[in-house]
């Protein structure tokens, strides 16, 4: 009985300190595991600053050479614009002169009464 009492004793310290040392052992290895996660969150959250920082300045590059480009085209086509708008204007003149005698020769012919 005596032997029982003892293994009991022995038995229930044995599986408190266990259980103390699994819940330590336990509790340091989340403690470990959080400050890992920790810090490789700040180095991810680094490594994603730099990467948002890179890609804003290749935008502002694009933007740069796309406005560039775009300036470019304004120029070239206004030019065009202009050299086709010489033209026109010449052309609408004449046409207006055109109309313009030939009003004054109809009404020439009005006056004159030719025959047809």
């Amino acid at each position: 009985m005596e032997f029982i009492k003892s293994l009991g004793i022995f038995t229930v310290g044995s599986v408190t300190i266990m259980t103390a040392l699994g819940f330590i052992a336990r509790s340091i290895i989340v403690h470990w595991l959080a400050s890992k996660a920790n810090e490789y969150k700040s180095v991810l959250d680094k490594n994603l600053e730099l990467h948002k920082s890179e890609l804003q300045k290749e935008a502002e590059i694009f933007k740069a050479v796309l406005q560039k480009e775009a300036n470019e085209h304004q120029i070239k086509y206004n030019r065009l614009h202009d050299e086709r708008a010489v033209p026109i204007r010449d052309l609408y003149k004449k046409i207006i002169r055109m109309e313009d005698t030939m009003k004054n020769l109809f009404d020439i012919t009005r006056r004159l009464k030719i025959p047809q």
